[in-house]
């Protein structure tokens, strides 16, 4: 179910990541990307800045999206897989 975020608004990421065991586990560097849609039409990505402390933290500005859904990737170094939610980008 994606989380509904008003244009121009913006959203606070705070990430942690666990292990195959269940336990928090903090890697070396972390990264996010936001796929959105475009002002100007189509798709656009932007990767998103990461602070590390005792869990990452990092912010979006919705205000370069148009309407729509958003996906946003995070992966940690070492993850084989990175972890997937949506946003939904709504007329404030």
């Amino acid at each position: 179910m994606p989380f509904n975020v008003s244009r121009g608004a913006t959203v606070g990421f705070s990430i942690e990541f666990f292990d195959a065991s269940g336990n928090q586990t903090l890697p070396s560097s972390g990264s996010l990307s936001i796929d959105y849609p475009a002002l100007t039409g189509g798709r656009a990505t932007q990767a998103v800045t990461l602070t590390r402390g005792l869990v990452f933290t990092g912010t979006w500005d919705s205000t370069i999206s148009d309407l729509g859904l958003a996906t946003v990737s995070v992966s940690g170094a070492g993850q084989a897989t990175p972890s997937t939610t949506t946003l939904r980008v709504i007329h404030p």
